[in-house]
């Protein structure tokens, strides 16, 4: 399964994030994407339940989310997502070797950047490197 682009959204803002140079040709706002999805799972949540993953007919958007506390003390919404090439008996693959990636991701990112102000993201760019491992990609392939 093929990991197109990776990262983490706090309140609707993309905070950091990885994607492959070929799915950038896609011409995806990576704002306006951050924001349907974290207002589509908040909208989900309230309605129905927790969303594990968003399927289309060539891509999956994976999700793990979960509270993270920003400098002033307030809770938000935190989000690591990846998205992936669909492939057959791709929810196998999501449960068992995707989702235990953005949990770990999740944690790493709430242990390393409890209580910072998440709007300079520039601060966590670095994190990209734990995005590359995380999913087995070369820095050369992402940008």
């Amino acid at each position: 399964m093929k990991v197109y682009e990776a990262g983490i959204i706090i309140g609707s803002v993309p905070i950091v994030q990885i994607m492959l140079k070929d799915f950038k040709e896609m011409k995806l706002d990576v704002t306006l994407r951050s924001a349907l999805l974290e207002s589509l799972l908040t909208m989900a949540e309230v309605a129905l339940d927790k969303i594990e993953y968003l399927e289309g007919s060539k891509i999956v958007f994976s999700i793990e989310s979960g509270k993270i506390t920003n400098f002033s003390g307030t809770e938000q919404i935190i989000i690591a997502y990846a998205i992936v090439e669909k492939v057959p008996k791709f929810e196998k693959l999501l449960s068992s070797d995707f989702k235990p990636r953005l949990r770990y991701l999740l944690n790493e990112f709430i242990e390393i950047y409890e209580g910072r102000m998440y709007s300079e993201v520039s601060q966590y760019e670095h994190f990209k490197i734990n995005l590359i491992t995380t999913f087995g990609l070369l820095s050369e392939e992402v940008i």
